[in-house]
Order: structure tokens, then sequence, then C-alpha cells
């Protein structure tokens, strides 16, 4: 049984304890307006006044001699360390402490120091799309981190409503109750999600305080800063975000999210082990060469049935499409997967429907060059709209008039990227997914439109949007339209893809596939990721990494089409005359 917090209203399933703010219940007799606390190791008698609006749990006290202070209840049993130096002036330590009549926890007493909310959590988004605005919001944050590693302290316990700072605005982590060292087990810290890691509260390996963990709490307050929410979080999905964060902002740079994986990543061993490697990713990012478009890019395309899929019909509803022109400047790969439950066409028609208009319009682009990363996502935003008129001209050609719900409609996933030399843009409807592998990261490169999933990014309880009927039906796709006045034909509504241009690197291997890929390649999204992270990592050849992967989906189970195009950004040697005259290889 749970009840909640009266102080902030997390769930507890001890009634004399609230693990998310550490207030102990035992300790709210002595808190209350006109009771007097006498702390003897400070000789200490603080009369107590009224709660702190800003601190749940807490209140405010005056002492004999007048000075302020704050008094909070507190499960925590361990005693804080007493660090010295500039790290001392970053931390709210208590300055003594009462134990509580049930010996579980103490009355603990702090100084109560003018603060403010942290400037940095106020910061505009923008400032921390780029790794440039990322690394100069972290700073003082790491800062806190280095000095407190350094003297083998933890600070798990890092959250939005602890970050303060003084007047004259130096960082101040509010009303540190416990400071534990670093190997220390998490057991009764005030720990709670999304912010601690989940490691720490699964108890999952290592088992310990270590820094990694530290570093997963102030990305989770950067990931807050960027959404303006806290990470959404559903009880049934433990302590992990419901939805990742490219859901909530799918404009999120690679390079950025590439530090906040490094930051939050859910597994310990591909989360960065400590502040230095972090400060390392970010000076590598910064050193990195701009564009130069001398990219080699190699190609495969495959796609598969499904054995499992295969039981039960032949007909394969994914298709991919790689097309290239004679200048080796321009290139357009795509993946489509078509709608298996239409009882109004067909998913592999629709799939094909799509590409085939797709194909349309490069052609009558014939080789145009944009003139800006803006400009190429305003023509690919253009075909996939095309696509989606087309399909529904297909539809009102074939069966018009006619009369079914809109959900028996055929369409389609469509997931595309225009290549202009060492420039992506990348166009998404549906839930087929891109990835690219960056300095050995798999990053995703956009979100599921589904109606969990969208629900979840408007703002609806996720608990409530993971549980709904129809939970992954595409809100977005080929296939957007309205019916007409009289009913009985489709009017093409806009397909409104999300759209992502970044800057293509030497190394770089961009995936998309279908869903056939990462829902059987292994038994859970994030152990995909991982199965695909390793045949990228260990499978140098495009088309056997391809090839590799649709193997890997078909020992899951193949229970749908799988589809891949994988393009790899090799750098170019500009004494190679072969590939000065081609920059696009089959291998």
């Amino acid at each position: 049984m749970t009840i909640p917090c009266a102080h902030c209203g997390a769930t507890t399933a001890d009634p004399m304890y609230c693990g998310s703010c550490g207030t102990a219940r035992d300790g709210e007799a002595l808190l209350a307006p006109g009771k007097t606390v006498h702390f003897p190791d400070r000789d200490l008698r603080i009369a107590v006044d009224e709660p702190v609006p800003h601190a749940p749990g807490e209140w405010l006290g005056r002492s004999d001699d007048g000075r302020r202070w704050r008094l909070l209840a507190s499960r925590v049993d361990t005693t804080p360390a007493a660090p010295s130096g500039p790290l001392a002036r970053s931390l709210d330590l208590p300055a003594a402490g009462l134990p509580l009549e049930d010996g579980r926890g103490s009355l603990l007493l702090f100084p109560d120091v003018p603060t403010r909310p942290w400037q940095g959590l106020a910061a505009p988004s923008a400032q921390l799309t780029t790794p440039e605005g990322l690394q100069r919001w972290l700073r003082p944050l790491l800062h806190l981190l280095e000095q407190a590693h350094a003297a083998q302290l933890a600070l798990p316990m890092i959250r939005p409503d602890l970050l303060r700072e003084r007047s004259g605005g130096e960082l101040l982590l509010h009303r540190v109750s416990a400071l534990p060292r670093l190997g220390a087990q998490p057991n009764l810290l005030p720990l709670h999600p999304p912010w601690a890691a989940p490691e720490l509260l699964s108890e999952l390996p290592p088992g310990h305080l270590h820094p990694g963990a530290d570093l997963h709490a102030v990305g989770m307050v950067a990931w807050s800063v960027l959404t303006g929410a806290p990470p959404p979080l559903a009880p049934s999905l433990g302590p992990l975000p419901a939805v990742p964060l490219r859901a909530l902002r799918p404009d999120l740079p690679p390079d950025t999210a590439a530090i906040l994986a490094l930051l939050t990543h859910p597994d310990p061993d591909l989360r960065a082990p400590d502040v230095a490697a972090v400060l390392d990713a970010l000076q590598r990012l910064n050193a990195r060469p701009a564009p130069s478009g001398s990219l080699l890019l190699e190609f495969a395309a495959e796609t598969h049935v499904g054995i499992g899929k295969r039981r039960w019909t032949a007909e394969n509803q994914d298709g991919v499409l790689r097309l290239e022109e004679h200048s080796p400047e321009l290139a357009l790969v795509a993946v489509a997967d078509g709608v298996s439950t239409a009882s109004v066409g067909s998913g592999d028609l629709a799939s094909r429907t799509a590409l085939d208009a797709l194909t349309l319009s490069w052609q009558s682009r014939d080789g145009d060059l944009p003139a800006s990363p803006s400009e190429e996502e305003a023509w690919l935003a253009d075909a996939m709209d095309a696509a989606n008129d087309a399909l529904v001209d297909c539809v009102n050609h074939r069966w018009g008039p006619f009369e079914c719900p809109p959900d028996e409609v055929m369409g389609t996933t469509l997931l595309c990227a225009v290549i202009h030399r060492d420039h992506v843009t990348l166009g998404s409807l549906g839930d087929s997914r891109a990835y690219l592998l960056r300095a050995g990261q798999l990053l995703r490169l956009n979100r599921d439109h589904n109606l969990a999933t969208m629900a979840i990014a408007d703002g609806a309880d996720p608990e409530a949007a993971l549980a709904l009927p129809q939970a992954e039906a595409l809100t977005r796709c080929i296939g957007m339209f309205d019916a007409d006045d009289i009913g009985d034909l489709l009017i093409s509504q806009p397909a409104a893809p999300d759209l992502l241009s970044f800057p293509l690197c030497a190394g770089d291997r961009l995936l998309l596939c279908s869903d056939g890929v990462t829902d059987y390649i292994a038994e859970t999204e994030k152990r995909a990721e991982r199965a695909v992270r390793s045949i990228l990592l260990t499978q140098p050849d495009p088309d056997l990494a391809a090839l590799e992967i649709l193997l890997a989906a078909n020992r899951g189970g193949g229970g749908d089409n799988a589809s891949v195009v994988l393009v790899d950004a090799v750098h170019l040697d500009p004494f190679d005359d072969e590939a000065e005259t081609d920059n696009h290889r089959d291998r």
C-alpha cells in the first residue's frame, strides 16, 4: 500500500517517511509554529516559525541570538562529510542534528542562507541545443561534480528543486542531508526517478554510488530544461522515462543528443564514467573540423519478408529506395512500411505508391542542388506531401466512392534522407527508425508517430497513454486525409513530417530501418538498439552489416517484414582518381 506524501505529493510505502523529499513524519511533532527545539551539540534553542515555501518538509526557525535557521526531519542516517574549500561553499550542509525518537534519522538544522533558484533552470532551451551552449550550461554542474568526486564524495541527489544559487550567482546544492562516499550503498538516500540513475533505484549493477550515476542526475536536469518539464514517468516502466528525449525534442541536433546520451543512458556501461569523459567528448566536438564535402558514400539496401511472417503470407509490405544523380553530390534513400491492417488497399500497394511518388519528385528535381539546408527541408516536405497526395488519389481512383472507417484505408510509414555532399536532411512519418552511429554511440534521430508517444509529447499522463487500446496506432503517416463534403471520397491533408538537418562526418553510419528490425532483433527496445550498435561496430562492410541486421531480426522470430538502408560516410582520398569521379560506391 502506498500513500501520498503531505509535503511533496510523491507516493511512499512508509507512512513515517517519504523517500522523495526525505521528510520523516515522526519529526513533525517537533516542527510546528511555537515549538522550541534544543540542539545540545551546538547549545542552540530554535523557535519554530513557519514552513519554507520552496522546500517541502522544511521549516524556518530563529535562535536566541536572532539568527535564522531551517529545520528538516529526515530519515537519512548518513552523517554528512565535512568538505572544505570551494566545495563546502557549494553545498548546503546541516550545522547540527538531533536524533529522532525512534532512532531512525535526525532532525537537521541548516543555516538560512539567502538563495534563489539556479538561473540555469530558467535558461532558454535553445541555449542547450548546440554543443557549445550545452557545454556552457553544464560547466558549473560538472565543476561541482569534479570537486565532489576528487574528495571521493557522491552527489546522486541532484535534482532541479535542490539547485539554487547565492546572491552572487554561485551554484549551491540545497539541503544536503547526506553526503555519502563513492562506492557506498545508496540505501536510505533520498533518491527518486527520473533524476537518480536507474541502477541506484533498481538494485542493478554496479550496485553502489559511482560518478556516472551523478552524471545521470545532471543530464536529467538538462532534459527538463530542454523540454520545459521533468522527464515523463510511467510506474509500469519503473525508473526509466516513458519516452526518449527525441520524442519530445525531434529537432535536437545529433551532436547535442550524443552528449545528453553520454549523461543519461540507462545502461551505465554506455554512460560516461566520469566528468573527464564528458569534457573530453565536448572538446572533441568543438575541435572537429568543419565539413569539407570530401566524403565517399557507400550504400546498402536490403529487405526481407520475415521468416515468421512468411508462414502466413509471402507478401512483403516494406519497400526500400535508393536514388542518385550522375553528379556525385546528391542522393536519396528511403524506407516505407505499409500498414498491414488495411481493408481498403494493402500495405504493399501503399508503400510502393509512396516510393513511386518520391521517385517522381526526385526525377522532376533534375539534379538541382539546394541553396541551403532549409531549402532542402522544404523540398523534402513537399515531396512527402506529394507522396501523400498520390496515395489518396490511388484510393479514390480504385475504390471511391466507398464507405468504411478511415482507419481501414491503406497507409504507410515513410522515412527518407537526402544526402547533399556532407549534409543530411531527414524526413520522418510513422514508426520506422533512423539511427546514426557516430564515435561509437548509436543515436536515435526520429520519434515514433504513434498514439501513445504523441499523446505523451502533448502532455498526457504517460501511464494512461501507454495503456490506450491502440497505443501503437500511427497518428502520422503517408495516408493523411479527410472525407469530402459528401463523405465518399478522400481529400489529402498535409503530411507534416518531422524534419532534421545535420552535417555528416567521416566515419558516420546512417541507418534507416522498419520496425520489423527493432521489434524482433531483441526482446526490448534498449536491447534491440544495443544489438544494432554491436553489428554496426563490428561489421565494417555495409552490405554485410545490412544482411546481419536482417538475419538477427529473423533469428528473433522474423514476425514482420524487415528492411534496412545503410549509408556509410568514408573520408575521401583526394589522390584517389576513381573517388574523385564518383563519390558513391557499391560494396
